[in-house]
């Protein structure tokens, strides 16, 4: 009875895509900060790893799917960048028991100070997202995860934008191969105070990685692919190289449509891990519009 609910559940969150992809095409979205990459690993790969088992601490923004195939049974991190122009401070945990899989996270973005003129005066818009997800291991090779995050873009003191998005994803684990599906950003989009709504940034996505490994050494290549139900498209493909499961560097690079939330960019990223405490620390760049931009973050895994 419990697997036939989750599924149930899963199957009428995927029902949502016929609604959104009704959604004109190269229609602009609101709130694309709900699709920024939080963990700094996989933001030092352009972004790719969804389907990655290795670190699932933020899967409350990515995919909840995952947890139960985790190499470790609690994964937690706290992160900070400076993506398009604002302190964002992030943070997650994931807890795999047994079959099942939870997670839960918190991202606070806060923006520069801008001064509106008479009578508003000055203020620093914020946006915010609490997020949560579940998931099902069916047999020992398929899992189903559902999540939710909840949002809400600051502009004015008195004037705000809140949005509900959900997603839903099955995962695929084959051993060192890893392949996750499904879709994201699902929800009612974002009315305006002029009464106008702004679909959010929805997609059908999939995902793979896989770790090659050899003595001391391992090689993780993943590959993300998603697209948006405006019309937009986005890769993703990344490489992380490590030693002894203590060292690590990492490569990647994205191309999406113009006027993404994340624009085209590569990425570079190293790391260290140690008595399940590790630190990770990526760079993205070569993107006029997104200017250079840093990642790092702390994480505890057990």
């Amino acid at each position: 009875m419990k697997k036939l609910s989750f599924v149930l559940v899963f199957t009428l969150l995927l029902s949502g895509i016929s609604a959104m992809a009704q959604e004109p095409v190269g229609q602009s979205e609101a709130m694309g900060f709900l699709r920024i990459v939080r963990d700094p690993a996989l933001a030092g790969m352009g972004g790719a790893g969804r389907a990655s088992v290795g670190n699932v601490a933020y899967s409350a923004f990515g995919n909840p799917a995952a947890i139960p195939f985790a190499d470790d049974n609690v994964n937690a991190g706290a992160s900070y960048s400076n993506f398009a122009g604002a302190n964002n401070l992030q943070g997650g945990a994931a807890i795999k028991l047994g079959r099942v899989g939870i997670t839960a996270g918190y991202v606070r973005e806060m923006g520069k100070e801008i001064d509106f003129g008479e009578p508003v005066g000055s203020y620093a818009p914020w946006n915010q997202i609490i997020g949560a997800g579940a998931s099902f291991a069916i047999t020992s090779w398929l899992s189903l995860g559902v999540g939710a995050n909840f949002a809400r873009q600051q502009l004015l003191s008195d004037y705000a934008l809140n949005a509900a998005a959900f997603s839903a994803m099955a995962q695929l684990h084959l051993g060192a191969l890893n392949v996750a599906a499904g879709v994201a950003g699902l929800g009612a989009g974002v009315k305006s105070e002029g009464g106008n709504t702004s679909p959010l940034p929805a997609s059908a996505l999939v995902s793979a990685s896989y770790r090659l490994g050899f003595g001391r050494h391992a090689i993780d290549v993943a590959a993300d692919a998603d697209y948006y139900f405006s019309g937009k498209a986005g890769v993703s493909a990344g490489l992380s190289y490590s030693y002894n499961d203590f060292a690590f560097v990492r490569l990647g690079g994205r191309f999406g449509s113009a006027s993404m939330a994340v624009p085209t960019h590569i990425s570079i990223g190293a790391g260290v891990q140690f008595l399940g405490i590790s630190l990770n620390l990526a760079f993205l760049t070569a993107n006029k519009d997104m200017g250079n931009i840093i990642c790092g973050g702390v994480g505890v895994s057990f």
